[in-house]
This record gives structure tokens, C-alpha cells and sequence, in this order.
């Protein structure tokens, strides 16, 4: 089979539409990236979460793979779904058969062919993705006094931490929010707002 029979293959299964949002360590703990990953060699694309330590990897440097991010709030499991026969799918597929590898004596460098235009064509459907409104990692006040948390319905027969677990649940089954901050944490706003009542 030649390369032009093959379009590029998704290799990511994922179930979950949270599955991708992660706190970085190396970012205080903001958001974590959500990329893309082309293995040119393979012809496969992988969607994970990176850690922006700021490195490269070596395939990465040599043209052995490209990566490039996608919007934090990506609606993942439609993007999975739609992903066969897609714009994006036939684009990676044509810049896929215009690369091939060379040695040049210490190290197998990454290739393309003359065509210059296919950045501009994967920016501008990557900015179109499916995505999931309000996704991503919130700060527990900022949730709160946006006017997006509500108390549970029978919150005055609950303590302050099952109200504070009840809510953290509730924004991540809801809205698909992940709350950054701690159950601890949590507790402590509610209690200061119920102080300052």
C-alpha cells in the first residue's frame, strides 16, 4: 500500500471529555496544553496532555515528529468521532506524503516536500476544532463568584465539607469544569462567605 492509500491514522481512545485536563506543575499550576502529536514516520497523531518544561525532544528537533496545541477546552470525543475522512485527517495526510527521512551521518533528519502552505491550512482548522463551553481548570472562587456554582438543594441539612464535595462533583458532571483548588480550600471560601453574609 502506497503512502497516498494510507490517511494518517488517530491512535487516542478516549472516553472521558475530561480526560485531557490537567493541572502543569511547571506553570503554577495553570491549565496544562492540550496537543497534538504527528509521528511522520508511523503516519499516526496522538492527543495528550504536555507539561511545559520548556524541552524538545530530539524526534521533535530533527523532524521526526511535530507537535502542535489544541484549545484547552477541546471537545475531545466528538474530535475522535469525526476524525476519519475530516479536512484536518486529509491535510496531516498530504504533508505526510511529501516527508520522508534522511541520514546524515550522526542522525535520521525529518523532511518535507516543497509545498509551504500546509501551515497556514493546519492553523486555521485547528482554531475550528469541536470544544466543550467552559472546560478547563477553574479556581474554585472564580467558579464561585462568576455565578456559575450553586448550592445543593438541601444544603442547610449538609455540613461545609459535603457542601464543598457536592459542588467540586457538580462542576466536573455539569459544566465539565475541574476545580483546581482543594477540598480544603473550598471549605475555607464557603465558610468566609457564609462569615461575611
Amino acid at each position: 500500500m502506497s503512502k497516498t492509500e494510507s490517511p494518517i491514522k488517530l491512535v487516542c481512545k478516549y472516553v472521558d471529555e475530561l480526560a485531557l485536563i490537567e493541572v502543569d506543575p511547571f506553570k503554577n499550576y495553570e491549565q496544562a496544553p492540550i496537543c497534538l502529536e504527528v509521528d511522520w514516520e508511523l503516519r499516526e497523531i496522538d492527543v495528550n496532555t504536555h507539561y511545559s518544561d520548556g524541552s524538545m525532544s530530539m524526534s521533535q528537533y530533527h523532524n521526526l515528529k511535530s507537535r502542535y496545541n489544541l484549545p484547552g477546552n477541546i471537545d475531545i470525543l466528538s474530535f475522535q468521532k469525526e476524525w476519519d475522512g475530516s479536512e484536518l485527517q486529509k491535510v496531516f495526510s498530504e504533508l505526510a506524503d511529501t516527508w520522508h527521512s534522511e541520514w546524515n551521518g550522526s542522525n535520521w533528519i525529518g523532511q518535507f516536500g516543497d509545498r509551504d502552505d500546509y501551515s497556514q491550512d493546519i492553523s486555521d482548522l485547528l482554531e475550528n476544532l469541536p470544544t466543550v463551553e467552559n472546560a478547563g481548570i477553574w479556581d474554585f472562587c472564580d467558579w464561585y463568584c462568576n455565578g456559575e456554582a450553586d448550592y445543593p438543594e438541601n444544603y442547610i441539612e449538609m455540613k461545609t465539607e459535603e457542601i464543598a464535595a457536592e459542588m467540586i462533583y457538580a462542576a466536573k458532571i455539569e459544566e465539565s469544569v475541574v476545580i483546581r483548588d482543594s477540598l480544603s480550600t473550598v471549605v475555607g471560601i464557603l465558610n468566609e462567605r457564609e462569615a461575611a453574609k
